[in-house]
């Protein structure tokens, strides 16, 4: 982001994603078709639900608000038009303390991010709608990675999902 912050004003979308996912398994062109007709400030392939629950105590404790809130899971995100470039992400980014480790950058950034934008009235959505199957999962896209992969065409698989016992989610 840093890099190219001097330069956004040429960009339509920013897209930021990390190493922690296998794929493309189906065309991306699909996903971006797809978000392309919606009036968003951000997006995501896909959201954790949440959960309101006091955190003390848990390896959650970090977050701010106390609770996990509904959020744009940050393996793969995408930031345009307003938030782009109104200079509020670099303020959101300069802002971020130093991250060690894998709990503080959930805590610190991606539990954060989507409640931090939306309360300034930025528009999110996600690609992935589980609303249906967050009423058996807390978490979808670990829970039943291959259901996801065949009806909605999933294009990206999170690694933990070879390495991490089914259990766990």
């Amino acid at each position: 982001f840093f890099h190219l912050e001097g330069e956004l004003e040429q960009f339509d979308e920013l897209l930021f994603f990390n190493q922690t996912v296998f794929g493309p398994l189906y065309p991306l062109g699909e996903l971006f078709d797809e978000m392309a007709g919606r009036d968003l400030d951000f997006w995501g392939l896909s959201r954790h639900k949440g959960l309101q629950r006091d955190l003390t105590g848990t390896v959650w404790e970090k977050v701010e608000y106390g609770y996990i809130p509904p959020h744009v899971q940050s393996y793969f995100f995408a930031v345009r038009g307003e938030l782009l470039h109104s200079g509020a992400l670099g303020e959101y980014w300069r802002a971020l303390p130093v991250i060690h480790d894998y709990i503080e950058a959930v805590s610190f950034h991606e539990m954060r991010f989507t409640k931090f934008f939306a309360d300034q009235g930025y528009r999110w959505q996600v690609y992935l709608d589980c609303g249906d199957w967050e009423r058996f999962l807390d978490y979808p896209l670990m829970g039943a990675p291959a259901r996801l992969l065949k009806s909605a065409r999933l294009p990206l698989v999170k690694r933990k999902s070879f390495i991490t016992p089914r259990s766990s989610y």
